[in-house]
């Protein structure tokens, strides 16, 4: 029987190593954390949640300073924002958050009073002037 002899791509000289780049020995980019980090508003979400957990903003034992601080850690990942994109970007997160009252206490510190008063009227339904402040 006759057998054909062909080179393999994969003899290689006992001496030399092979030229593969360092960035394709790694992982591939589809597997790598690089571009699968959780976005920054879940993270909050999540932080938030866990902080305060069944606690609302009326029980004394409420850990604001605590949600504070998450909240602040949020706006140093955001890196060099204004005023003005401060204000909206907390607003989104409060809009967002499941639990209004918790996302407002952890984050009215940081906004103006203007636009938090924007957002408790019209997003959040809170009539001013009231003794309750809900319609």
């Amino acid at each position: 029987m006759d057998t054909i002899s062909h080179s393999v791509s994969n003899d290689r000289t006992p001496g030399l190593r092979s030229r593969i780049s360092w960035s394709k020995k790694s992982t591939p980019i589809k597997s790598s954390n690089l571009f699968n980090k959780a976005k920054h508003s879940e993270e909050w979400h999540h932080s938030i949640d866990a902080t305060a957990g069944v606690l609302h903003p009326s029980d004394p034992k409420f850990p604001s300073g605590y949600l504070r601080n998450h909240t602040d850690s949020y706006l140093k990942k955001k890196r060099n924002i204004n005023q003005a994109d401060t204000d909206i970007r907390l607003a989104i997160l409060i809009c967002s958050h499941d639990k209004r009252d918790i996302a407002i206490a952890a984050c009215a510190y940081a906004m103006t009073a203007q636009s938090l008063r924007a957002l408790l009227s019209a997003d959040l339904n809170v009539m001013q002037g009231s003794y309750w402040g809900l319609k």
